[in-house]
Parts: C-alpha cells; structure tokens; sequence
C-alpha cells in the first residue's frame, strides 16, 4: 500500500503515489495519514492498493478496472472525464 513508514528505522507515515516511475510522496505524518485529507487535495484512494498523486491524474494515468476506490470517492479529475458527453 502507499501508506507507509519513511524507512525501517523512521517511523513517521507518508503517501506514496503508486504510478510506476512517479516519485510523488507526502510529508512526513507522526501517524497514518488520513485517508480523506488526501482524497480532499484530489488523490485517487484505492480501496486496497493502486493510489495515484494529481500530477499522475492530470496527465491522463487512471486506475485499471479492478482497483476500487476507497469509500467510492473519485477525485473530480477522473468524473469529469467519466461524464457523458453531448454528440453533435
């Protein structure tokens, strides 16, 4: 998961976006992050794993089908694409 210790041996929490190649992370929480704070600054929370930073979101990267959001919340990024379109 992207919830996770800064090292072995420094016990402070950070979010880790899980975006191949993306070294977006948080700032250190003496304890876990709240989940919703993030999803309030625009990440993608998955239920289990598969969290994405905005930066990732901005450029186009989504979760793949299988990853739930945590709570059902998506960040307004992914349901303004997900949103019918009007056809000429």
């Amino acid at each position: 998961m992207t919830r996770t210790w800064v090292s072995d041996t420094d016990r402070r929490w950070v979010m880790k976006c899980d975006q191949s190649g993306c070294a977006t992370r948080s700032e250190e929480f003496p304890r876990e992050p709240p989940l919703a704070e993030f999803q309030n600054r625009g990440w993608f929370i998955a239920k289990l794993w598969g969290d994405i930073c905005p930066d990732c979101l901005a450029r186009g990267v989504r979760p793949t089908a299988k990853v739930e959001p945590y709570r059902g919340i998506t960040p307004a990024v992914m349901a303004a694409l997900a949103a019918p379109r009007d056809r000429p």
